[in-house]
């Protein structure tokens, strides 16, 4: 009987890693994805309200009007 499973158990674990490997790779595909858009979006937030500083409105009109586009 430990015969007939032993190949069974082989080609599970094989599968098993390739599957890990698989997803690894595609959850490193999407962090660094994430990563770009989180820091495009957190430059964008920035330099709008860096520009609503430097003309001294900062109401929350402009607020929204920076967040929307970020």
């Amino acid at each position: 009987m430990n015969d007939d499973l032993e190949p069974l158990l082989v080609e599970v674990r094989a599968s098993t890693s390739d599957f890990r490997a698989d997803i690894e790779s595609m959850r490193a595909s999407v962090d660094s994805s994430l990563v770009g858009g989180f820091e495009k979006a957190g430059s964008v937030l920035e330099r709008g309200l860096l520009g609503a500083i430097r003309r001294g409105s900062l109401g929350f009109d402009d607020l929204k009007q920076v967040a929307l586009r970020a």
